[in-house]
């Protein structure tokens, strides 16, 4: 991942999540979300109508559900799988949800003005967090069905991960940090990036985050932070 375009490594490199979130890439993927639900995000250049520019954006294709019907599928952000099969699509001003493949969309109760951009639950306990713009952090204690700011740390979000009560999230210009009590306290690991972007995952009750493409660092279920000589897959 580089600054400007990001890639979901969650669901290809680590492999490892609890729940899968797509955050912004470069090249088409698949994200399966469980009982045979996938969706595909295919990246696609639109040309801009004021300079005639192309712009790049993406588009979804799902396989076994069916999308919001009032939102069209380049303006969702990314598919999520929570709680019981809960199926989350994040778009702009909040979450929809669905329990039933797409046949029946559900507004979750959202906090304030700003956009989610990736979210993630805890296997357990289904405790949730999502990221996004103006770099805010909500959490859900309700199987996603409502959600409260908890911060607004300034850079916009673009992925995140959960263990517990234990949430980490990155930012666009590779900021780490970690909070051990759901957003209200953090730890940065690292102010951005130097080279390719941090990608993150869940992986025997910790949080493995690796930063600029060499250095690891790990998260117990107790919130601890260290440095790790290698990751558990040998890198």
């Amino acid at each position: 991942m580089r600054p400007i375009a990001w890639a979901f490594l969650g669901a290809c490199f680590l492999c490892t999540a609890p729940a899968l979130a797509v955050g912004w890439g470069t090249s088409a993927v698949d994200i399966p979300l469980g009982d045979g639900i996938v969706a595909r995000r295919e990246p696609m250049l639109t040309p801009n109508p004021w300079n005639g520019f192309l712009a790049r954006s993406v588009t979804w294709r799902l396989q076994g559900l069916a999308p919001p019907p009032e939102v069209a599928t380049f303006a969702i952000h990314m598919f999520a799988r929570g709680p019981d099969g809960r199926i989350f699509a994040a778009v702009d001003g909040g979450l929809l949800y669905t329990d039933d493949r797409g046949a029946r969309w559900t507004h979750a109760r959202w906090d304030g003005a700003q956009s989610p951009r990736a979210l993630a639950f805890d296997a357990a306990t289904g405790f949730g967090a999502a990221v996004g713009t103006n770099g805010t952090v909500w959490t859900s204690s309700d199987r996603g069905q409502s959600w409260r700011t908890r911060r607004d740390v300034g850079d916009t979000l673009v992925d995140v991960t959960v263990l517990g009560n234990i949430v980490a999230w990155t930012s666009i210009r590779g900021l780490v940090q970690v909070s051990a009590d759901g957003g209200t306290s953090v730890r940065t690991v690292s102010e951005r990036a130097h080279g390719p972007m941090p990608v993150m995952a869940t992986h025997e009750a910790q949080i493995w985050i690796r930063v600029d493409g060499a250095q690891w660092w790990r998260v117990d279920r107790e919130g601890a932070v260290e440095r790790a000589q290698r990751s558990p897959w040998g890198g």
